[in-house]
């Protein structure tokens, strides 16, 4: 999809999600553990099959989510799609309380957004987006969210 699609009575969008920290945080061990075991007994097998096992880890738990703010139904659905399987998450949309947007830009020099939607309960859902043709800049994300669903800023 990767193109805001907007109707009366829909919005959504695809985005991409990063594994989580604790995931970050294996895959790091991992690696650092392979390359003690490779200075301590100069073992590049050992060290080779955690980068292996890391990665593994790291594959598995991204995912692509397609976000779609649906007027019809209420909700706001997060499809979560990736190797091991899809997930499907449903907030209402009148538990939405706000919605932020920042740019990012990567090493390369491809802006990137990060989409914040914080709901009444005070939890807040982190979505990283490409680039969406028909964006020009995190604020208009940000704006085109905003004004689908009538929130006051």
């Amino acid at each position: 999809m990767n193109k805001l699609q907007r109707t009366p009575k829909k919005l959504a969008f695809e985005a991409f999600c990063f594994p989580g920290l604790l995931t970050l945080f294996f895959v790091t061990m991992g690696v650092c553990i392979g390359l003690l075991l490779n200075l301590v007994k100069n073992d590049i097998h050992s060290e080779i099959l955690l980068l292996i096992i890391s990665l593994i880890i790291f594959i598995l738990n991204f995912n692509y989510v397609t976000c779609i703010f649906d007027k019809n139904l209420g909700m706001l659905i997060l499809k979560y799609k990736g190797l091991s399987g899809t997930h499907i998450t449903e907030y209402g949309l009148l538990e939405i309380s706000s919605v932020q947007v920042r740019e990012y830009q990567t090493q390369i020099g491809i802006n990137t957004y990060r989409l914040t939607i914080t709901l009444l309960s005070g939890e807040n859902l982190h979505i990283y987006c490409p680039p969406i043709n028909g964006v020009e800049s995190a604020k208009d994300l940000e704006y085109s969210i905003y004004s689908f669903l009538s929130l006051v800023k």
